[in-house]
């Protein structure tokens, strides 16, 4: 929160491409009393900038529901990594965890792009004007168009699925998008050819159309993997709050979530653990790694007295720390806060580029 202003994070479930979230932007920015609104694709982030106390955090959910895009509210980076936590312990190795929507759908992606590339081939091998441009023939046999009919059918049906979904989202809130562009352009030249195959007399567009939903799908693939390959290192982060600490209470050890730590409150770190979060040495002495911080190479002596940070690793003596910040206020919250801030914030030349690009799709 700001001074005379509030700021929203909502966390973006959906895929967005850029003209999708400059729509977005747009159902937003239209709301009484919002000041600006940016959307974070690398972090799936829409900030939302507005007077405050006078726009609520559930109706901006919903502007973006309009828009058939679902979202929910920016956890806190101690939430964050207790999630990251359960969904490592669940996740079987090589799949996407539970709660990663974009890493799921990302993996949706390849395999449509897979199963369409294994399809486009030998719809390109059998295509006439393939063969004449790469200067071979194919003796053409009965069932050839019947063949090309029945492996572009399973392209455009399963390969471009994802682009009418999206399609049909955007016509539902009277929005025209790439979606509805690509929708168009696949299912009249699927049907055209389809007529061509079994009514009339005229060139089919298999390859064509095969080509295109092709391209498209490893373009989408692309993007969105560049794009979770650039939130990787925020995660990193996150990775660094440990899920749990050890809370002395009432001379007892109680595992406790990190999160549920308050300021006061006296933790136990052990040798070998990580400090669960930023307080003051109260009882014992040791060396602190705090090279993922600060960048410190060498471990730092921590006696009492001395102040601590969330992250980093015990590496001797078993230490009492009395909790001085919790949440957002951690010396790591902040500087999650600070990569998030950064990777929100658009020049205004690329602003203007997104609308002229959205704008562009319109007319196209």
């Amino acid at each position: 929160m700001g001074g005379d202003y509030d700021i929203t994070k909502l966390y973006i479930r959906d895929y967005l491409s850029y003209d999708c979230a400059c729509g977005v932007e747009d159902a937003v920015r239209e709301m009484e009393h919002v000041i600006d609104v940016s959307y974070d694709p690398v972090n799936f982030l829409l900030t939302v900038k507005s007077h405050k106390g006078m726009v609520k955090p559930e109706d901006i959910k919903q502007a973006v529901l309009k828009r058939g895009i679902s979202s929910e509210m920016m956890k806190s980076p101690h939430e964050m990594a207790k999630m990251e936590h359960e969904a490592m312990k669940m996740a079987k190795p090589g799949e996407p965890m539970k709660h990663d929507h974009h890493a799921m759908m990302e993996a949706d992606m390849k395999r449509r792009f897979l199963v369409s590339l294994i399809f486009t081939v030998p719809v390109l091998i059998l295509s006439p004007t393939i063969q004449k441009w790469l200067g071979f023939q194919i003796p053409e046999f009965i069932g050839s168009q019947l063949l090309l009919f029945l492996l572009s059918s399973v392209i455009v049906l399963y390969g471009g699925l994802v682009f009418y979904r999206g399609a049909l989202k955007s016509l539902r809130n009277r929005f025209f998008d790439m979606n509805v562009l690509v929708s168009i352009a696949v299912i009249a030249g699927y049907l055209f050819s389809v007529g061509s195959t079994f009514f009339f007399e005229a060139i089919d567009f298999y390859w064509e159309i095969s080509t295109l939903v092709l391209f498209l799908l490893f373009g989408h693939w692309m993007e969105m993997k560049a794009v979770r390959g650039a939130s990787g290192a925020l995660k990193e982060l996150v990775k660094l709050i440990p899920p749990t600490a050890n809370l002395v209470k009432d001379g007892e050890i109680v595992e406790v979530p990190t999160s549920d730590l308050n300021v006061s409150d006296l933790v136990l770190v052990r040798p070998g653990g990580k400090v669960p979060i930023d307080g003051v040495v109260v009882e014992g002495e040791t060396n602190v790694n705090e090279a993922m911080i600060t960048g410190e190479s060498k471990p730092v002596n921590k006696k009492e007295g001395d102040e601590v940070i969330g992250g980093t690793i015990n590496a001797e003596g078993a230490i009492k720390v009395r909790v001085t910040k919790t949440g957002e206020d951690t010396a790591l919250s902040q500087i999650i806060k600070l990569v998030q801030d950064a990777m929100v914030s658009k020049p205004k030349t690329q602003k203007l580029a997104d609308r002229a690009a959205h704008y562009l799709t319109l007319t196209a």
